[in-house]
């Protein structure tokens, strides 16, 4: 499964896959990855070692096995990048159980009041 940087000309398709739309290219994060037709995500900087995983979204039309497979690689690509950008722990606020439960597997641990998921990027 091919994880690749998304950009400007990505957004169109990626907006058809969520019902709003996406937000626009500008108002994104400048740093995020995508498996073409299956799923995207992107990493929020911040001005401390912590970084976010945000903006999760996936093709309705693509089955589910496929788009958690997808979602889990762009999540370890993710990790990867905040690692090599100089973060030292990433941070996700899960919006659904299915998000909370692929990070708990990729080795992420409540480090809040049960809705904050965060690991050491590396």
């Amino acid at each position: 499964m091919a994880v690749e940087p998304i950009g400007p000309e990505d957004i169109p398709e990626i907006a058809t896959w969520r019902s709003g739309g996406v937000m626009p290219w500008e108002q994104l994060p400048p740093v995020g990855f995508m498996v073409r037709g299956v799923a995207a995500g992107w990493l929020i900087q911040t001005d401390t070692a912590m970084a976010l995983l945000e903006h999760f979204v996936s093709n309705p039309g693509v089955p589910i096995l496929a788009r958690s497979d997808a979602l889990e690689s762009i999540c370890i690509a993710l990790v990867h990048e905040a690692r090599g950008l100089g973060f030292s722990h990433v941070v996700v606020l899960p919006s659904d159980r299915s998000i909370e439960r692929r990070v708990l597997r990729l080795g992420f641990q409540v480090a809040g009041r049960g809705a904050i998921l965060a690991r050491e990027a590396c």
